[in-house]
């Protein structure tokens, strides 16, 4: 959409269904939280005092899925990828909060990566994370798949999901009857491959935590790795520009 007075865009999202299902709730709740790495929601749009939609920031380049599908991208991005998602994973954690639908469709770039569509965010602190029926299911975790509660290892799950699909240009399962074995990563560094293995355990509990892999790209991906990430590292983790 276009605002008229300054001819800037904006993303408009609209709930078709609220009034039957009240499927805005858990995305209007989350619109007054804000993250660098989450898509910018700018306000509400109002109906008979009834929340009918949002308004986001416009991302220009569409979402991951696409991206990395038709293009040949450098590891520079999958790398701002990696550090912000589990920036903005990070970030719900202390906020006690869980997306429960990250995938690739889910994360809008616009020269940087960010996690969008809200709409399943969930407070862990007020309300039983029951997921069943929520999330995507070739990025969904194995208790979401089995309907039970769920907890912040089921977001490290899809996050493991997402790696595999920027390195290997494809979803680790091509459908839900696949998701009785882990695939194997074929491309990538190997400390990338070894955070992709702990994200995806079956337990939820045998799961790598958000520190943990933060202190691994940290402290080895971007300093053994031989490419120039400084800037990067700034920017993402500190929020600083150089």
């Amino acid at each position: 959409v276009i605002h008229k007075k300054t001819l800037h865009l904006f993303g408009m999202k609209i709930f078709v269904n609220y009034i039957l299902n009240g499927t805005s709730n858990y995305e209007t709740n989350f619109s007054s939280y804000s993250h660098r790495c989450f898509v910018r929601c700018y306000g509400l749009i109002k109906k008979n005092n009834k929340t009918v939609g949002l308004i986001y920031e416009f991302m220009s380049n569409g979402n991951l899925d696409s991206f990395i599908r038709n293009n040949d991208v450098e590891d520079t991005f999958k790398f701002t990828t990696i550090v912000r998602v589990i920036s903005g994973i990070e970030y719900l954690q202390k906020n006690q909060l869980i997306h429960r639908d990250l995938k690739p469709s889910n994360i809008d770039h616009d020269y940087l990566p960010y996690i969008s569509d809200f709409e399943t965010v969930k407070s862990m602190s007020t309300e039983t994370p029951n997921t069943q029926d929520i999330g995507s299911l070739l990025y969904s975790s194995p208790e979401q798949d089995e309907g039970l509660n769920v907890s912040y290892p089921t977001d490290i799950y899809s996050f493991g999901l997402i790696i595999y699909f920027l390195f290997e240009k494809k979803d680790m399962f091509e459908s839900f009857s696949d998701k009785k074995s882990i695939k194997q990563m074929t491309n990538g560094p190997c400390i990338i491959q070894y955070i992709y293995k702990k994200c995806v355990k079956y337990e939820p509990e045998q799961r790598i935590k958000c520190n943990e892999i933060k202190t691994i790209l940290n402290d080895t991906l971007f300093f053994n790795y031989k490419i120039n990430c400084t800037q990067i590292i700034n920017f993402i983790f500190e929020g600083k520009t150089n």
